[in-house]
């Protein structure tokens, strides 16, 4: 095979509708990363039924028309799908995770591991706050946390901004959408 020619993952059959996935390849981190995935995912789809589950229903607006039908389909949808990726990484191996306590104080000291549990903190503070202090207040302090966390710029950029947005944002949904915000 000449250097330039891209490797293909994929080889071609006798029957032209089909395809043989090459098997034997040895980095497996795609298969784990969409089995610890695709469980995160299911999970996150229960829970998103769960909830809209929980939403009240208006008898006066029709059977389809209630709150709760959008969000349940879609955490119907995330679910299906996501099993759908489970199974394809159970099949080529991604199940036998193989975690030792090394590589799991080698991923929790990851940058990137840390990145994401800060965000994921900033948002539990965001939607905690936005019951407490309003959408706006909450919004701009979420904005320019998260412009200051990731060096968006001077803080009094990132301030200016975040209040601009901020408010554009409450406007947006408070006063064109007329969405009840907290």
């Amino acid at each position: 095979m000449a250097e330039s020619e891209p490797v293909n993952p994929v080889e071609p059959t006798d029957n032209p509708t089909e395809e043989r996935v090459i098997v034997g390849r040895e980095n497996r981190t795609g298969s784990r990363a969409d089995f610890i995935s695709a469980i995160i995912f299911i999970c996150i789809g229960m829970v998103t039924i769960v909830e809209s589950l929980r939403m009240p229903i208006f008898e006066s607006w029709g059977s389809y028309a209630r709150p709760g039908f959008p969000p349940a389909f879609f955490g119907g949808l995330l679910i299906v799908f996501s099993l759908l990726v489970l199974v394809r990484s159970i099949r080529e191996g991604g199940s036998r995770l193989a975690l030792t306590g090394d590589k799991a104080r080698a991923f929790l000291q990851a940058p990137t591991t840390i990145r994401f549990l800060v965000v994921l903190a900033m948002v539990a503070a965001f939607l905690y706050l936005m019951n407490v202090i309003t959408f706006l207040y909450s919004s701009i302090l979420f904005l320019f946390a998260m412009m200051l966390y990731f060096k968006a710029g001077t803080w009094w950029r990132s301030l200016i901004i975040s209040v601009v947005v901020g408010f554009g944002l409450w406007y947006l949904f408070k006063k064109v959408f007329l969405v009840p915000l907290p």
